[in-house]
């Protein structure tokens, strides 16, 4: 019993802080809300925005917000300024190196593209020829046919004048 009236005890005790923290934070969130734009620049913890329109057309009238917390700052020495200098020329050498690797994929895949449609061009082409080739050919034969069966009849009216005579 005395164990489980610890626990009890712990879990509203958490619950209390917890519930407290609550209304903390959404206090300092209701302190700013509806102040005038002189009553919220003098707060320290408000700030006042503008009004503006969204994409969309809708009209935003300007309001008081509290500001984002801060940041802590780091201690600023000559030291750790050099590093960030020489850590952000390798990442900008590193950005670079990436977006040449990536140009020259995209190159290499243009190139292939282009390679791709001269291969169908071709292809296209040497189609359209047997095409062509195949329709003089049908009408060569067509050609051919018309001119033995003109020479079949011409014979047969000469053999039809032979057996008369």
């Amino acid at each position: 019993m005395c164990c489980n009236m610890i626990k009890i005890k712990a879990f509203f005790i958490v619950l209390i802080m917890s519930i407290s923290l609550f209304f903390v934070t959404t206090a300092s969130a209701k302190e700013c809300k509806g102040m005038s734009s002189s009553a919220c620049s003098k707060a320290s913890s408000c700030s006042w925005v503008n009004g503006y329109k969204t994409k969309k057309g809708v009209k935003v009238k300007a309001y008081c917000r509290n500001k984002s917390a801060k940041k802590s700052a780091k201690p600023i020495n000559s030291h750790s300024k050099k590093k960030d200098n020489k850590q952000q020329a390798k990442d900008n050498e590193s950005l670079n190196k990436s977006k040449q690797a990536k140009n020259k994929n995209k190159n290499k895949n243009e190139d292939k593209n282009k390679n791709k449609d001269k291969k169908l061009k071709k292809k296209d082409t040497k189609k359209k020829d047997t095409k062509k080739k195949k329709d003089v050919k049908k009408q060569e034969k067509k050609a051919k046919k018309k001119t033995s069966k003109a020479k079949k009849s011409t014979k047969k009216k000469k053999s039809d004048k032979d057996k008369k005579k």
